[in-house]
């Protein structure tokens, strides 16, 4: 019985240490396109549509659709923060996107854990909040 136990605690164990490794390898080094922001009705596609890169290298890049941005950033198991992020000032003609880069970067900032379903990588705020969506 005593033996039972132990392997079971043990492989409960392994699961949750190896459920978040799993989490951060299947994040890192993938372009991530934006498909949903909050406050945004919506976010521009194709070649403009924002995108965001987590590197194994825990360097952070990303495109807001009109600036590029890159910075350091942690991830340890779902908690995530981005460090001092420094981008290219080019102005953008489009009101709309000019919007989605300011609620892109704000989310950022923001964000403190990820979430990846189905897919998706979600970036959340301290209480679980959305903040946005890649595909």
């Amino acid at each position: 019985m005593k033996n039972t136990l132990f392997t079971l605690a043990a492989l409960m164990f392994l699961a949750c240490t190896n459920a978040g490794a799993t989490a951060g390898t299947e994040i890192r080094d993938k372009q991530w396109t934006l498909i949903a922001l909050v406050g945004a009705e919506s976010v521009p596609t194709g070649e403009q549509a924002p995108w965001l890169r987590l590197g194994s290298d825990d360097k952070l890049n990303a495109n807001t659709g009109c600036n590029s941005a890159s910075g350091d950033y942690t991830l340890s198991g779902d908690k995530f923060k981005a460090g001092m992020l420094i981008s290219t000032k080019r102005a953008c003609v489009d009101r709309g996107r000019n919007e989605v880069e300011g609620q892109f970067m704000g989310a950022l900032a923001a964000a403190r854990r990820v979430r990846v379903t189905n897919g998706e990588l979600e970036l959340l705020g301290d209480d679980g909040r959305f903040l946005a969506r890649f595909r």
